[in-house]
């Protein structure tokens, strides 16, 4: 079930291997021991990979504390779980943690300001995450007050994890000045934190700002921030109207807006430098697809996303953005005509995703190009929709961990022969 072609993806994704041209195997054929043994390998591969580069030993393996203070030295970077504040506290005032950059720390238990007294004793941390593992509360005055012992830290990227803090907890952002990368998502941030964020950060040097599904319906404030490269506001209904102000960001490289509501893209700006662009499941139609083709004809963009955006007879205009090198059209009906369209017009480099979009008498001899090319996905109708997530998760960054990966596969394991 094109399950070694889903394996050389993601070797090439993470540099590991070009993608063969014999990688994809019939339509409904049986898994086969020469392809457990490949996910072996690619296990191990992107494993290795995870070990931080940039950070020394940095294991994304999450450890407890018990288990971790049995370990001589803890490197650049770790992943650790506090059952008590106690632990906390011991962990921070421990000389090993003097020398971490990355840190992540999993809450098993309810938060006091007592345990991030010494946080501010991890002078090199330059990335930091905040997760709780039960969230039955708020706890935003711990969190602020812990934030504002960051104050003297050159902390460079800040995650706190969902449902763990509101608007009321965002004011130790005041202090930390050196933040380039802010990722909220999946907190009750709402627009009066959005408001609080761009106060906070306006004459800054942020960068990044991840906000999925955090409540925000306004962000005309967001022009202030005008540093931004990279935002996600993936979730969050901010409409037609919304557009116009986040396209008005200058630097801009990464813009997401899945599931935000738009429906037309007459305020949509052209921006200069913009590389990726994801609109998927926002009703854009042939309408937006023609926009977008008036607004990137000669431009930087060389990612776009646009599953689930009833675009029918819009691949026309698509097929004309010719810097393209990835473009996802997954559930969008525009049936054989659309897919034989874009493969004849974008380049052959171009990977096209077209699943769920009704493809289904391609000629053989056409379809057989395309499949030994690895250039499209073209899947039965009962593997099109595990395989789609399959696909995207293989071809974008490996930011997550290889267990999450593994998570992943479970939505469409295939079946051993004997």
């Amino acid at each position: 079930m094109f399950f070694s072609f889903f394996i050389a993806l993601a070797a090439q994704a993470v540099g590991l291997a070009e993608l063969p041209p014999d990688c994809l195997r019939g339509v409904g054929q049986r898994l086969v021991p020469e392809d457990l043994q490949a996910l072996k390998c690619t296990e191990k591969a992107i494993q290795k990979s995870l070990i931080g580069t940039s950070c020394g030993e940095y294991s994304r393996v999450e450890r407890s504390f018990q288990a971790l203070q049995s370990q001589r030295t803890w490197g650049e970077g770790a992943v650790v779980s506090f059952s008590s504040m106690q632990e906390l506290r011991d962990f921070l005032c421990d000389p090993r943690a003097r020398g971490l950059r990355q840190l992540s720390m999993n809450f098993r238990c309810n938060l006091s300001f007592e345990g991030f007294l010494h946080l501010n004793k991890l002078v090199d941390l330059h990335s930091l995450t905040l997760m709780k593992q039960c969230c039955d509360k708020k706890e935003d005055d711990v969190l602020s007050q812990a934030l504002v012992r960051l104050q003297g830290v050159c902390l460079i990227k800040l995650t706190i994890n969902r449902d763990m803090v509101t608007d009321g907890g965002l004011g130790g952002l005041w202090g930390l000045s050196t933040l380039t990368t802010l990722n909220l998502s999946d907190n009750t941030v709402g627009n009066n934190g959005f408001n609080i964020i761009v106060d906070i950060f306006y004459d800054k040097e942020l960068k990044k700002l991840y906000l999925c599904s955090c409540g925000v319906t306004c962000v005309s404030q967001i022009v202030r921030l005008k540093k931004l490269t990279h935002v996600d506001l993936t979730n969050n209904a901010i409409q037609n109207q919304g557009v116009a102000y986040v396209t008005d960001l200058p630097e801009l490289v990464q813009l997401k807006l899945c599931r935000c509501g738009i429906t037309a893209l007459t305020a949509f700006k052209s921006m200069s430098f913009l590389k990726e662009l994801c609109l998927s499941s926002n009703a854009i139609g042939d309408r937006g697809a023609r926009r977008l083709r008036e607004i990137f004809s000669n431009s930087q963009l060389t990612r776009l996303f646009l599953a689930q955006c009833d675009i029918r007879h819009g691949f026309r205009d698509i097929a004309q953005l010719f810097m393209l090198s990835y473009i996802d059209l997954s559930a969008n009906a525009i049936g054989d005509e659309g897919a034989i369209c874009l493969v004849d017009n974008l380049p052959l480099s171009t990977i096209i995703h077209l699943c769920n979009c009704r493809v289904q008498n391609i000629d053989n001899i056409y379809k057989e190009r395309l499949i030994n090319n690895g250039y499209v996905t073209l899947l039965p109708p009962e593997n099109r929709m595990n395989f789609y997530e399959l696909c995207r998760f293989a071809a974008s960054s490996w930011r997550d961990s290889w267990g999450a990966f593994v998570s992943a596969l479970g939505c469409a394991r295939p079946e051993l022969t004997d």
